[in-house]
């Protein structure tokens, strides 16, 4: 899955990676809730920020509840800008702060 703007891709590479997801979250307890982040960097206004999180937050989660059936387990959160992992100048090169990180716990 690859974040671009505000929209998610899905590539064909990538089946690898939902399958291991699929694969992943089958093994854990249907009890347990999946926490989807979604997060931005500060190239934006704030408000845009937060707002862009929650659709990428909102994507995952669309595939996670459509396409594994993963329903009421999940929580969605939209940091915005609020929690970069990098620099700036490293986010100009990688992008490290435009992501989508999902956690499960029991």
């Amino acid at each position: 899955v690859r974040l671009v703007g505000s929209e998610m891709c899905i590539r064909d590479r990538d089946e690898s990676h939902k399958q291991v997801l699929g694969q992943y979250l089958s093994l854990v307890s249907d009890k347990s809730k999946i926490y989807i982040e979604g997060h931005a960097d500060s190239l934006g206004s704030k408000g845009y920020n937060k707002a862009l999180s929650s659709r990428r937050a909102g994507q995952v989660a669309s595939y996670l509840k459509k396409d594994l059936h993963q329903g009421s387990r999940i929580v969605e959160y939209a940091y915005g800008e609020s929690a970069p992992i990098c620099k700036v100048e490293d986010n100009k090169e990688t992008g490290c702060n435009r992501r989508v990180v999902i956690t499960v716990k029991s």
